[in-house]
């Protein structure tokens, strides 16, 4: 089980994702940490993305945060329109898990975007939801009031299916959603119900990332596989991006989500703070890759 938060308004996405990695064999949490979001800020599209569901092959050749930076740069999502970007990361996702050995009901994973697209040269706000275990539900009587409903599937499907969110025509548009399969709304109604009135008061960055904090420590008190560590990534409507790593103990060390650009792309970032004397400097680790 993971949890990835992801909360869309007309000038901020916030996604708060934890970084636990679990074995589906045994259900117990592995040693090394799994950064379970990336940044893509290209020229006709710029996106966080977060994901949920299946971490790991079996044999350990495949990981799906791996992947997922691998195939974002493989489709070019740093240049192609959002369109695209969704129905090829679809269809490579159906390829790419078909051919895992593992057990098809374990193979159940989602991916959560969350930014704006290019559209007849202004910056359009979206939401978007690939997905293999879960359930598309109409709006009773086609209602366009009602927004499509997606509920958790007891099977995994063989192929991938995406789904744009579309925003209402209202003063202060905005999309909540939060990912965690096998979570009991129940675990944290409470906490959600204090997101949903902050952004019924349109609160901003920072009460926004400290309300989706809550959620996902609140979820994190329930269940071990769960971390209370937590990584925060937001974008803002110009392109600008933050990340932010937030520990439940004080740690020297930090991880930042993967970030692609036309320029280039980084991946298995990780901050350290260095303390001598007064002073506290950082160095800064990664993969990069250059175009």
């Amino acid at each position: 089980m993971s949890i990835v938060i992801t909360v869309i308004t007309p000038n901020v996405v916030v996604q708060v994702s934890d970084i636990r990695l679990t074995y589906s064999e045994s259900g117990k949490p592995a040693d090394k940490q799994q950064r379970k979001s990336a940044l893509v800020v290209g020229t006709d599209a710029a996106f966080v993305i977060g994901w949920t569901g299946f971490a790991q092959s079996s044999d350990q050749r495949f990981n799906t945060g791996d992947w997922l930076f691998r195939t974002l740069n493989h489709i070019k999502a740093y240049e192609r329109p959002l369109i695209d970007i969704l129905g090829d990361l679809t269809g490579q996702a159906d390829y790419a898990f078909s051919h895992l050995q593992d057990p098809q009901s374990i193979k159940g994973c989602r991916f959560v975007l969350g930014g704006w697209q290019r559209k007849n040269e202004k910056a359009e706000s979206f939401g978007a939801i690939i997905y293999n275990n879960l359930i598309y539900v109409e709006p009773v009587d086609n209602d366009p009031r009602q927004a499509p409903q997606l509920i958790e599937s007891s099977t995994v499907a063989p192929t991938f299916k995406y789904l744009p969110n579309t925003f209402l025509p209202v003063e202060f548009p905005h999309l909540v959603r939060v990912d965690s399969p096998g979570m009991k709304p129940e675990w944290v109604e409470e906490q959600v119900r204090v997101l949903r009135i902050v952004m019924s008061n349109q609160g901003g960055e920072q009460a926004i990332t400290r309300a989706c904090v809550d959620v996902a420590r609140r979820a994190a008190g329930w269940t071990r596989t769960i971390s209370k560590d937590l990584i925060v990534a937001t974008l803002k409507k110009t392109g600008e991006f933050n990340t932010l790593y937030l520990s439940e103990n004080d740690t020297e060390e930090g991880l930042v989500p993967d970030v692609i650009t036309p320029s280039g792309a980084s991946t298995q970032t990780t901050v350290s703070a260095i303390v001598s004397g007064n002073e506290v400097s950082g160095t800064l680790t990664a993969q990069v890759l250059k175009r």
